[in-house]
């Protein structure tokens, strides 16, 4: 009866011929014969390098456990990062908008913080990575206590939403404040940002800009917010749910009038993007043209009434206006 001894349970790196050449193991041929061991080469690294280059193998939170608590965690040794936490984007849509930087952050950290614990495997499947995946709760203290508790610990960290940046609109602010009042190094990079490419690609001023994220949902709160917002003369930004645009758009143009310009993206950088834009009411009849809508929604808004001075200022440049 054949018998195997000393199996490793741990993947082997993708991709790493050294390994793979390295990873035979002895077998017993008999009761009492056996083979001399193998060559095994140098060691391949302990698991804290195996971490680092993103061969661990996905640790997800059992039984909703989330977050560890502050007893189970272990300090961290020589070659690990220093207590630190990254801020970082993901793709809102398409998977080439990931950046350099954020796949090296991502490889880098122990473990990564996230809002869906499923889409952000995905994620790191898609390029090859493994990390411990943690749910990030920030309604939940328990859950904030416990990410704080990792970085106490001497751990770092990765914290990403299900697309975007965190902290805008989306969770990671609480975090953020209590690392950095209690001396934790925070990271924010750049990166994929719905607010960012709804506004460059609108045509509308927004040489500054008011982000409003998600209004609330009563009509009196949503007419203050935004009368507040247009006596600055500014573009508005602002998230609305596919379910309530129609609706929204309406009350905009019923409290605001014909004079309001409205533009709306949809699904930014997705298969099916598609803006419309113009006066409000053109908006308005396009959508309704359109039936259904569907997906993640950004909202432009400019009020009407600027002065000669002000359209003088975001006139857009004619030909000659270039030359010397």
């Amino acid at each position: 009866m054949v018998q195997r001894h000393g199996l490793s349970r741990r993947p082997q790196g993708r991709g790493d011929p050294a390994g793979r050449a390295h990873s035979g193991h002895h077998r017993r041929l008999g009761r009492h014969a056996q083979r001399p061991p193998l060559p095994q080469g140098p060691e391949r690294g302990n698991s804290r390098e195996r971490a680092q280059e993103g061969r661990e193998p996905p640790v997800r939170p059992a039984g909703g456990r989330g977050l560890p608590q502050a007893g189970e965690l272990r300090l961290a040794g020589p070659g690990k990062l220093k207590p630190v936490l990254f801020i970082v984007p993901t793709p809102i849509g398409n998977l080439k908008d990931i950046t350099l930087r954020a796949l090296e952050a991502l490889k880098e950290v122990e473990a990564v913080f996230c809002e869906d614990t499923r889409r952000t495997l995905n994620l790191l499947n898609h390029f090859g990575l493994q990390k411990k995946l943690f749910r990030y709760n920030e309604h939940d203290e328990r859950s904030v206590a416990g990410a704080m508790a990792w970085l106490r610990g001497g751990h770092s960290a990765a914290l990403v939403t299900d697309g975007g940046s965190p902290c805008i609109s989306d969770p990671g602010r609480r975090l953020v404040a209590l690392a950095r009042s209690t001396g934790i190094k925070v990271t924010a990079l750049p990166g994929p940002s719905a607010v960012i490419a709804a506004a460059a690609g609108s045509g509308l001023p927004t040489d500054s800009f008011i982000f409003l994220g998600f209004l609330p949902r009563s009509r009196g709160k949503i007419v203050k917010a935004l009368t507040a917002a247009f006596t600055l003369k500014k573009t508005v930004i602002l998230f609305e749910s596919p379910h309530r645009l129609k609706k929204f758009l309406a009350l905009a143009r019923e409290e605001f009038g014909p004079g309001l310009t409205a533009v709306v993206a949809r699904e930014i950088s997705k298969i099916y993007e598609e803006w419309v834009g113009g006066p409000v009411d053109e908006t308005i009849a396009k959508i309704e043209a359109a039936g259904e809508v569907k997906g993640e929604v950004v909202v432009l808004l400019r009020a009407g009434g600027e002065t000669a001075e002000e359209e003088e200022e975001h006139r857009a440049p004619g030909p000659g206006d270039w030359l010397p």
